[in-house]
């Protein structure tokens, strides 16, 4: 139709009319292209909403897991610890041996479950969050993940060389009761097998352990390793919860 029309003003030579025409057909294509582009914008801003809540979700479970993860390597350096007393020393166990095992076993569990990542490599792909400053905040906790699930990628010689020497009896009762596992996921160390214990003789296994300046040298390493996630954990903690305040600010003022 306005073809038809243009076509008319310039058969009669309306060349103020020819004009007009030609600046609505210039705005109707520039506001055609504005709303177009507005609307693309609009769905953007929804989807990039979409995938910045899903990555809070995983943040704030990966926050979750660390606070376990944190309880989880309390208890390896304790038992650690306890069991690097006695290595170190020349004198046999004489009471409390059930605990003893209990606490080199406990030493030579890896955490066997990593962080989620899911969300965040398919987040960082789409370049979300495009906030910059967010997307650094989000940047520092998934440093620490990745650098933490690097550690945990190869257990240690410790975990081999010890479980060696524990009868096959012994295990399954450190296996039924003084390890769990919760939510399929989270992991729990606890002395519920002590009892059970006593009904075996540990006292040629403790020994044998004892002689072995290897095993005391491999488990002085694993105690030193999951030190430096002790005092980290902490860190890794504080960074999601920051993360996840952070992402709930940014969809809140809509940005």
């Amino acid at each position: 139709m306005i073809l038809r029309r243009v076509m008319e003003h310039v058969r009669t030579q309306n060349w103020f009319a020819v004009g007009i025409d030609f600046v609505i057909v210039v705005v109707g294509v520039f506001l055609g292209i504005q709303i177009g582009n507005w609307n693309e914008a609009r769905v953007s801003h929804v989807q990039e909403a979409e995938y910045l809540e899903q990555l809070r979700d995983e943040i704030a479970s990966n926050a979750h897991m660390a606070r376990i993860q944190a309880q989880f390597v309390d208890r390896v350096v304790e038992g650690g610890r306890s069991g690097l007393q006695f290595l170190e020393s020349d004198e046999p166990c004489t009471s409390d041996c059930e605990r003893l095992v209990i606490d080199l076993f406990h030493a030579s569990q890896v955490w066997g479950t990593g962080f989620f990542r899911e969300k965040y490599q398919e987040t960082n792909r789409r370049g979300i969050p495009s906030h910059e400053p967010l997307r650094l905040n989000v940047q520092s906790v998934y440093s620490y993940i990745v650098g933490w699930d690097t550690v945990n990628a190869t257990p240690p010689p410790y975990r081999e060389q010890v479980r060696g020497y524990i009868p096959v009896d012994a295990m399954t009762l450190l296996w039924q009761d003084c390890y769990e596992v919760l939510d399929m996921a989270n992991e729990v160390l606890t002395y519920g097998c002590e009892d059970a214990l006593s009904e075996i003789d540990l006292s040629s296994a403790l020994s044998a352990m004892q002689a072995d300046r290897e095993l005391e040298h491999s488990l002085r390493y694993w105690v030193g390793q999951n030190e430096y996630a002790r005092l980290n954990y902490p860190e890794l903690i504080e960074r999601a919860e920051a993360s996840v305040d952070a992402i709930n600010q940014h969809l809140e003022r809509g940005e």
